[in-house]
């Protein structure tokens, strides 16, 4: 797949990757952010049968991306993608990289909708309603997902782009009360969330991922209904909240 001249270059924008450390041990020597310039190449290549020596042959397009010039103690990209779509040009390469580039995206929100709305946990008797349900959790995963996004592209926007004028105040509140960063845009909104919902907010750690921001994100909706049903009690008898 190295062999030839390639067929084009391609920019690309590569995220900061942490360190993992998964029972004292290192999965993952972390990822430094960078533009990334990447020479393509394709093929058609023809896969052999490896278990059963009766079965066909498969044909399918094989692409090969690799950085042209890593930086200095970084580890070079090179990706080897196979697909049955057929590639026989470099903008459909192109193509086919773009959707892997979004692997993560998938991943995170089935993590989203299984780990934080506990879907496998639905117990519908009805396809129909089963499909209801994941339909709505699939909204609440997909907005957990952005807002966890814009918190990190668009920072300067205001919170209220996201968040009720009740879940705006409770942050206030919980800002306040434990003197942490003031909620003045978007991403600081964000934080606060994350911070919710179990983030430290130390000087090295990377951007609040999504599993902290769902948890915090629950804890604050249970503070934004509680804040509007106390103020609808307080119309209700017509005197003013202490």
């Amino acid at each position: 797949m190295r062999q030839g001249p390639p067929a084009g270059v391609l920019a690309l924008s590569v995220a900061r990757l942490s360190l993992r450390a998964k029972s004292g041990r290192v999965t993952h020597e972390g990822r430094p952010a960078r533009h990334a310039r990447m020479e393509v190449r394709f093929y058609r290549v023809t896969l052999p049968p490896i278990e059963d020596a009766s079965q066909d042959p498969v044909r399918v397009s094989a692409i090969h991306i690799r950085e042209i010039a890593p930086p200095e103690g970084a580890e070079r990209i090179e990706w080897y993608l196979l697909t049955t779509a057929a590639v026989t040009t470099l903008e459909q390469a192109l193509e086919m990289v773009g959707f892997y580039v979004l692997r993560w995206r998938v991943e995170n929100i089935f993590r989203i909708l299984k780990s934080g709305c506990k879907v496998e946990k639905l117990r519908m008797q009805q396809a129909s309603l089963l499909h209801s349900m994941i339909t709505l959790h699939l909204v609440t995963a997909w907005r957990i997902m952005l807002m966890t996004l814009l918190g990190r592209a668009v920072s300067e926007l205001e919170a209220d782009v996201l968040f009720t004028d009740a879940e705006l105040e409770m942050l206030r509140v919980y800002s306040r009360r434990y003197s942490l960063v003031e909620l003045t845009n978007l991403a600081s909104a964000i934080l606060l969330v994350a911070m919710m919902g179990g983030y430290m907010n130390r000087k090295h750690d990377p951007p609040p991922g999504h599993t902290v921001v769902w948890r915090g994100y629950g804890r604050l909706q249970i503070r934004a209904v509680a804040y509007e049903e106390l103020g609808a009690f307080y119309d209700l008898v017509e005197r003013p909240p202490p």
